[in-house]
């Protein structure tokens, strides 16, 4: 594929529209949009939305396509587009929801809206991220951060023209607004949608998508699905081949069953602080146990365990908190909070979070990440969790509590005396308290990873964990 590097959002929207015009870019049942008419969309709503006097503009259409439109009307003209709603936002702040996107597309367009050159310095979108902490913040970025994301990535994986990818995630998820709108609509893919994902496997029948951007839960339901009654048609569609996973730890044995049936399943790893992609898989480039390799646009390096990142995709900051940006990014280089290596070749492997890592009474440390990696490799087992609790009248004394979630209701003492010799082989004898089995997957959230935060908190009071 010969891909044109774009210098701005609007000469990517014209270069695209012009090479692909005529080309489906949306589709859902009984409807469709080609990348001319999406444009001419734009360009109605940018002059809508020009004549507002606030700089900024708040997204909560739910329609993809409407959510799309605004995204791209707004930042061609130099607003900021917010895509998240909540109590931090002001309510000043003009909101683009799907009644608007409707009322103005119905309106007939004069003349087309005089575009003009934005600074790709300037703050562009904001999403919304946990960041390396667990509290929800704003992540500013510009266009030279996502742009600089989609020429290196479109061209470092790469990505091939006139893919059909099926939409999931939310746009106000940079991974969804990247990887199934962005990246899409740069190589002539088409992006199928359904109203909602409950007949998930059904809309795979109708939309026959050949690749897909997603979180691991998805990844493993359609593993899971294709186990259960071994139809490749019924499962994908059909023609599924490549799947992007990100988000989360993908299990391996998901992965090998994907890849019987020729689905190639490739690993990327990122924050939202990075636009958000920082290493990913590609063709001839993997490596077991590894999240890709670190894409040409970022510096990476390991301070005293920790992933720190520095280049054009590390964001402006958190939206109106100094205090936090300073907190993460010190010297030009932003601290990921993750910790992992780099081997020689240039895979990076995560190791765990540093805000998980648990120091006992006695100085060990214990990255819980890896004593779960162990522990998932017993067959009997489909996933775990390493908890650390507090123990004693003073509640001073740590110890950690395992918790598994075995195949096919598997508890034997056998099973608890295998993750106990692992477990001695981590930490000292004496610092493990307690094997429980559980009866259900551990709880994830909406982008596949396990809530550890909720399991501690129900640990710490004693709560019952099934």
């Amino acid at each position: 594929m010969s891909f044109v590097q774009f210098q701005s959002f609007r000469e990517m929207l014209e270069n695209c529209v012009k090479k692909y015009n005529d080309c489906i870019f949306f589709k859902t049942y009984g409807q469709q949009w080609t990348y001319g008419t999406f444009y001419q969309d734009v360009l109605k709503l940018s002059s809508t939305l020009s004549e507002f006097s606030t700089s900024t503009v708040k997204i909560t259409s739910m329609h993809p396509v409407h959510f799309s439109i605004a995204c791209f009307a707004a930042i061609i003209i130099g607003k900021t587009a917010i895509l998240y709603d909540d109590e931090t936002i002001s309510s000043n702040i003009p909101a683009i929801d799907d009644t608007f996107v409707t009322q103005k597309l119905n309106l007939r367009l004069a003349s087309p809206l005089p575009l003009k050159n934005i600074s790709d310095d300037q703050p562009c979108i904001i999403v919304r991220s946990s960041g390396t902490t667990s509290v929800s913040k704003g992540v500013v970025l510009s266009q030279k951060n996502l742009i600089t994301q989609l020429n290196t990535l479109i061209r470092f994986k790469p990505f091939p023209e006139h893919e059909v990818y099926y939409h999931l995630l939310p746009y106000s998820h940079l991974f969804g607004l990247l990887g199934e709108f962005m990246i899409p609509f740069c190589t002539g893919g088409t992006v199928c949608f359904a109203d909602d994902n409950i007949q998930l496997f059904h809309h795979f029948s109708v939309f026959k998508p050949t690749y897909l951007c997603v979180p691991p839960a998805v990844i493993d339901a359609i593993a899971k699905f294709l186990q259960t009654t071994h139809d490749y048609a019924l499962s994908t569609g059909g023609k599924l081949k490549n799947i992007i996973s990100g988000g989360a730890t993908l299990n391996e044995e998901t992965r090998n069953t994907l890849l019987t049936y020729g689905i190639q399943v490739y690993i990327a790893y990122g924050l939202t602080e990075c636009s958000p992609v920082i290493s990913i898989e590609r063709d001839g480039k993997t490596l077991c146990g590894s999240v890709g390799q670190i894409l040409p646009c970022c510096s990476v390096k390991i301070v005293n365990g920790e992933i720190l990142v520095s280049g054009n995709t590390v964001m402006l900051g958190y939206l109106n908190d100094v205090s936090a940006t300073e907190t993460v990014i010190k010297d030009g280089w932003l601290h990921t909070g993750d910790m992992g290596y780099i081997d020689k070749n240039g895979f990076l492997f995560l190791t765990g979070r540093l805000s998980n890592l648990i120091v006992f009474e006695n100085g060990e440390k214990l990255i819980p990440e890896s004593l779960e990696n162990e522990i998932n490799c017993i067959p009997e087992v489909i996933e775990s969790l390493v908890l650390a609790k507090r123990t004693g009248r003073s509640k001073s004394k740590i110890v950690i509590e395992i918790l598994i979630y075995p195949k096919e209701g598997i508890i034997s003492d056998s099973l608890s005396l295998k993750v106990k010799n692992i477990a001695n082989r981590f930490i000292s004898i004496g610092l493990l308290n307690d094997i429980r089995f559980l009866s259900e997957p551990l709880y994830r959230n909406s982008i596949g990873k396990i809530d550890r935060k909720n399991y501690m908190l129900r640990i710490d009071d004693n709560s019952d964990i099934d």
